[in-house]
């Protein structure tokens, strides 16, 4: 029996080269890391999940152009396991440690 790939463009095919694969998907990490963002707060970021909702603490929006964006560094669903040396499990405790930094905010993330 044949399948009718009629519906599918070349564009929707998935391609074995690594450029298509990681455009497509984001870096997998096996040791979480740390991010450093500068210069005070708004940061450019929202979180949420936490021990509240029995989920895992993730970045749920990067604001255009904020000091998230600009960096580079955070995705869309990195977990957030810690802010400035101090674990969270928490979605409460993260944004406190968040607001209260100064200039100089430091997320232990996962991806």
């Amino acid at each position: 029996m044949e399948s009718d790939n009629s519906d599918v463009s070349d564009e929707d095919k998935i391609s074995d080269t690594d450029e298509k694969v990681e455009k497509s998907a984001p870096l997998l990490t096996v040791e979480p890391f740390e991010v450093v963002l500068k210069g005070g707060s708004p940061w450019g970021f929202t979180l949420k999940g936490g021990v509240e909702v029995r989920s895992p603490i993730q970045i749920s929006e990067i604001k255009p152009d904020g000091k998230a964006d600009v960096s580079d560094t955070l995705k869309l669903g990195d977990y957030v396991l810690g802010v400035n040396d101090v674990k969270c499990v928490s979605l409460t405790e993260a944004v406190q440690l968040i607001q209260s930094a100064f200039r100089t905010l430091t997320l232990l993330v996962w991806r």
